[in-house]
């Protein structure tokens, strides 16, 4: 009988309460979170973190970096890294417009199930989820 896959998601927000949430959301679902209070600490948990990214789940905007920055910097050392951006911005946004019509965005505030859909559908579909 094959392993179960454990599948890692790291969350990027410089919202504590939300990245608590958020955490806890998905480990609930069996996911493994690796939280980073912001742009920064994403950077540096990345670096420390030898295991396998599955999906970087960040926010659009944070200070120190944006969400896109922080996606062009983590994927130098990480090339297949699965990406889901969070926003409280609207669709029709600049920031949202010009990452372009591919790019997977969950629209701030989201429910637990509006969570779980679009990390499943950013995630490997060989993972089985």
């Amino acid at each position: 009988m094959a392993q179960p896959v454990h599948l890692t998601v790291l969350v990027a927000d410089d919202e504590p309460d939300l990245c608590e949430i958020t955490r806890r959301i998905l480990t609930r679902a069996g996911l493994t979170v690796v939280p980073a209070a912001g742009f920064r600490e994403a950077l540096r948990v990345a670096a420390d973190y030898a295991d396998e990214v599955h999906l970087l789940l960040t926010d659009l905007r944070m200070p120190g970096g944006s969400g896109a920055e922080l996606v062009e910097r983590l994927r130098q050392d990480r090339p297949d890294l699965r990406v889901l951006f969070m926003s409280g911005l609207p669709k029709h946004h600049p920031s949202v417009l010009e990452l372009g019509p591919k790019a997977a965005v969950v629209e701030k505030p989201f429910t637990p199930r509006q969570l779980l859909d679009a990390v499943n559908a950013a995630l490997p579909a060989a993972a089985g989820r």
